[in-house]
């Protein structure tokens, strides 16, 4: 819906249908998408539409794609406030690649899980961007949790599923039975919840075939969830979760006796790997066993030997793995003191660098819990659907009202008339409509029916009127029309939602502007007797605009001399701002344009003569705006018998000048535009379809989108239209009953069926 009439002298009769003065709706999502996240919380409460759009699914794509913001240090504290044992989560955001010191936090909510992707996990679940926190629901039919076991085990995993966009929650609950002089076995069950579900949101059993517990956190890589457990005493499995399809495979560990204190999962080169650190601040080593083939259950294995200096690090507070960062720099965090530093260890170049913490944000701090790492990304994505939110947290839950994403798909699916109303809701949903998003999205979901337009010359208070109608014939057999919709007073045929005159009207929104006049032409200003204005409507595939390119010509015609042409070729893009003006273009050769422009990716054509009365087709380049002549056939074309169409994605020249006499024509298509090929098949009529031609007179204004060409009237009032199927040599009859108006003098033009609504603004 990108408006077109900024600068251009519009139309009385429509300008209700003006682009509200607002911010166009492409550009404020742009902007949001720049802006940090806790402006965006802000802004929610700014409208019903903005909160229901940052809380979409689409916004929160978009944001992901732009945004990039700085990693954040996330830690867990527990301290005394008032005599009560308290836990707060606070995060930094370091700016350096090299040692720091940080002693600025800001202040969370109390939990203390790791990150992933955005989320801090445990029951409940806390969103570090949107800072929302949400408490799952009990898993009421677990027979662990509710039997009489002594030792129970609950683990739960976040898992990002790339299919269906979506974040699910995997709890491991488990069981262990260690009887003197009996193997170690356990029993397990495994549940998943999908978060951003309705209240109707359950917990749901899914099966595993091998009973484990889980040693680490869950790692999601790829759409798959890894983590490491038990299986049969203390035998290690990788354990591999498709966040898809819920799948469960046990995959074969290495070798290793792992220690649970003391091993980790890691990302490393986008594969998963395990970082096994017992031997740390003993021997100065670590092995990292990254998974090369899951299929065929092989690892790689390597030793990583640290300096002393490296080491000392390791000896003065007790640290351990938490996770990567972006760069797949290990996170070394404390794990029982207060004042205290991280490290940040890079595998691959061996380097270490040190992030200090000098003051915590309480000074009665009696115990730090976790150093909940790097969080990477900021997750825009609501998650408290159906679930149970905190008090702390209720200001930050979406609005009661219908997401936007819906919002969009709902749009889409409205008949043009409905969406031109719509546009009076608000400024926003004003600027929705007119947006360039929603119009390609407009146009990838609808699929209206073809309409027929017609322009009518009618006697009005005895003055001479021009009226544009339109019906939408909705069978492909022979059909008979009576009832039409009217348009304004424009009757040039359609290209892609378009009529094209000077002035321009758009007939899906109903909007008629008038395009400003050419000023710096030669021959408009010139003394020139013989004068020629076509206009065009192309469009750009690569910028997605439209551009009207008009060629003014002047002929000479001498006694005894041979027909000479002057032409120029202007081009407008519409949609420019105020300033937007005729631009002229560079042409190699001037000819005399004979036939409407047609547009066939990014290329438009057109039928010329060039010198005498000789032919050539005109081929420009919608984004570059190069002309190139292109042989035509050699054929005795008459301008009054002969258009361009579309063939099988092909420009093509109907010539029918033999059609109504011989009752055939001929049906030139180009093959090859740079050897100038060009293949020509004779198109034969039956004496029954001749006989149509014979009552009134017809020329062709197009195609419809199945190909078929349209055969329209010429000069009279009471007539009929011919669909005729170029493949299957097949006619059907449209007929016009009765017009709009019943004082119909004279016929103008019918300006053919177009198959496309169309949205941008002129």
């Amino acid at each position: 819906m990108e408006s077109i009439s900024k600068g251009l002298r519009g139309s009385n009769v429509c300008k209700s249908h003006e682009a509200s003065p607002v911010i166009p709706f492409d550009l404020v999502i742009e902007i949001l998408t720049r802006l940090p996240p806790k402006s965006l919380m802000r802004f929610k409460s700014v409208s019903n539409v903005w909160s229901s759009l940052i809380c979409s699914q689409y916004f929160t794509n978009r944001y992901q794609t732009v945004s990039s913001p700085a990693p954040r240090l996330y830690m867990g504290l527990s301290f005394l406030d008032s005599s009560h044992l308290k836990c707060m989560l606070i995060s930094v955001s370091p700016s350096s690649d090299s040692d720091i010191t940080i002693s600025s936090f800001d202040a969370h909510q109390d939990l203390t899980k790791r990150a992933m992707r955005g989320y801090i996990t445990h029951c409940p679940i806390y969103n570090t961007t949107t800072r929302q926190l949400v408490v799952l629901p009990k898993i009421e039919e677990s027979s662990i949790i509710d039997g009489d076991h002594v030792n129970k085990n609950i683990k739960y995993h976040i898992g990002y599923d790339p299919v269906q966009d979506r974040y699910k929650v995997v709890c491991t609950v488990t069981t262990t039975s260690n009887k003197v002089g009996e193997s170690i076995t356990y029993m397990s069950e495994q549940w998943v919840f999908l978060l951003g579900g309705d209240i109707s949101s359950r917990w749901r059993k899914i099966p595993c075939q091998s009973s484990h517990f889980p040693l680490t956190q869950g790692l999601t890589i790829k759409g798959r969830m890894y983590y490491l457990a038990w299986i049969r005493d203390l035998d290690h499995v990788l354990v591999s979760l498709d966040t898809s399809s819920e799948e469960i495979s046990m995959l074969q560990a290495p070798e290793d006796n792992f220690n649970p204190l003391t091993v980790t999962l890691i990302e490393c080169c986008e594969k998963v790997a395990i970082l096994h650190y017992i031997d740390l601040e003993t021997e100065g080593m670590m092995k990292l066993w990254v998974m090369e083939d899951a299929e065929k259950h092989r690892w790689s294995c390597k030793t990583l030997v640290f300096q002393s200096s490296q080491v000392d690090l390791f000896k003065k507070i007790k640290l351990g793995v938490v996770g990567t960062t972006r760069n797949g720099e290990v996170i070394f965090a404390p794990l029982d003191t207060a004042c205290f530093y991280i490290i940040l260890y890079d595998l691959q170049k061996n380097h270490m660098r040190k992030v200090e913490i000098k003051e915590t944000p309480n000074r009665h701090l009696t115990k730090f819990c976790e150093a909940a790492g790097f969080d990477d990304r900021r997750r825009m994505e609501s998650i408290s659907k159906g679930l149970r939110g905190s008090n702390v947290c209720k200001s930050h839950e979406a609005s009661p009202v219908i997401p936007f994403d819906l919002v969009i798909e709902i749009l889409t699916r409205l008949p043009p008339k409905s969406l031109m109303r719509f546009k009076s809701v608000s400024n926003v949903w004003s600027s929705l409509i007119c947006s360039q998003y929603f119009t390609n999205r407009y146009q990838t979901v609808s699929s209206p029916a073809p309409r027929l337009y017609m322009g009518l010359s009618f006697l009005d208070s005895s003055h001479l009127k021009c009226m544009l109608i339109s019906v939408s014939p909705s069978s492909d057999s022979d059909i008979t029309i009576s009832s039409f919709d009217a348009h304004q007073d424009l009757t040039k045929r359609a290209m892609r939602g378009y009529i094209t005159h000077c002035p321009i009207y758009n007939t899906t929104t109903r909007q008629l502007v008038v395009l400003p006049k050419i000023e710096e032409s030669s021959i408009i200003d010139g003394d020139h007797v013989n004068k020629n204005i076509k206009y065009h409507i192309g469009y750009d595939p690569v910028q997605d605009r439209y551009k009207v390119v008009c060629t003014v010509t002047t002929t000479s015609n001498k006694v005894g001399e041979s027909i000479t042409y002057m032409s120029e070729q202007w081009v407008f893009l519409l949609g420019g701002d105020i300033s937007s003006r005729w631009r002229k273009i560079p042409c190699q050769s001037s000819h005399f344009p004979l036939t409407q422009g047609l547009t066939i990716k990014g290329r438009m054509y057109y039928l010329a003569w060039i010198r005498d009365l000789d032919h050539v087709l005109v081929s420009l380049d919608t984004s570059s705006e190069e002309i190139s002549m292109l042989q035509a056939p050699e054929d005795n074309f008459n301008p009054l018998t002969v258009t361009l169409i579309e063939c099988c994605e092909k420009v093509a020249i109907l010539h029918y000048i033999d059609l109504e006499t011989e009752g055939m024509m001929k049906l030139w298509v180009m093959e090859d535009a740079e050897k100038h090929r060009w293949s020509c098949k004779t198109l034969v009529f039956q004496s029954s379809q001749v006989d149509l031609f014979k009552k009134i007179k017809l020329g062709v204004v197009g195609t419809t989108r199945n190909g078929e060409v349209i055969f329209a009237p010429l000069d009279t009032a009471c007539f009929y239209i011919i669909l005729y199927d170029l493949q299957k040599n097949h006619m059907r009859k449209v007929e016009i009953k009765e017009t709009p108006n019943r004082h119909l003098t004279k016929f103008c033009e019918a300006a053919g069926f177009d198959d496309v609504e169309n949205l941008i603004y002129l």
